[in-house]
């Protein structure tokens, strides 16, 4: 399937907003592995379809999600199926069989340590796409950082998120734990 096709396919599959914020993230994405040394094309493919099982049937997901073998904070928590189960169909429903892809499409919202470069840079995007400012508020700050120290960037995401996490009394994934654990460790050196 090439790039159009699966850009077709993926604005039939989601809402006119979450498809809108994709496209946002792809657009991140591919400026931030451009700055970093990515894979500019492998960027572009992750940020397009990260948020590819967003909007389908909740059911559908529990099911993959049980069949894949989901950590049990990603099974509690529905809002989080979505990374996994799009790394999971990427290549069924897109055509897209790369590993690191589906990695940065699985770690999308939990994060994890020893993230690779692609899915840092998904991870941000993700968090700071241009769509994104007038949800938070911090974003556009953010986002300019992480064209100057992407691990700095990604600590202020990871601690936001776990920030709003404990606001709101929900669980806190290990991954975002994870990340500012261990960013905290390198930012010192």
């Amino acid at each position: 399937m090439n790039y159009e096709e699966m850009d077709k396919k993926l604005k039939g599959c989601l809402k006119p907003e979450r498809y809108e914020h994709s496209k946002g993230v792809e657009l991140l994405a591919v400026r931030l592995a451009e700055k970093w040394g990515a894979d500019a094309r492998k960027a572009r493919l992750a940020g397009l379809l990260h948020d590819s099982a967003k909007n389908a049937d909740k059911e559908s997901n529990r099911l993959i999600i049980e069949k894949i073998g989901a950590d049990e904070s990603i099974k509690a928590s529905p809002s989080l199926w979505h990374g996994p189960v799009g790394a999971h169909l990427l290549k069924e429903d897109y055509g897209v069989d790369d590993a690191e892809i589906y990695d940065a499409v699985y770690y999308h919202t939990v994060g994890k340590a020893k993230m690779s470069l692609l899915t840092k840079i998904i991870y941000v995007a993700d968090a700071l796409e241009p769509g994104r400012d007038a949800y938070a508020g911090w974003t556009a700050a953010c986002r300019e950082k992480a064209f100057e120290n992407l691990d700095a960037a990604l600590l202020e995401v990871a601690d936001r998120t776990i920030k709003s996490l404990i606001d709101r009394k929900l669980k806190i994934n290990t991954g975002c734990v994870d990340i500012h654990n261990e960013m905290v460790e390198k930012l010192k050196k």
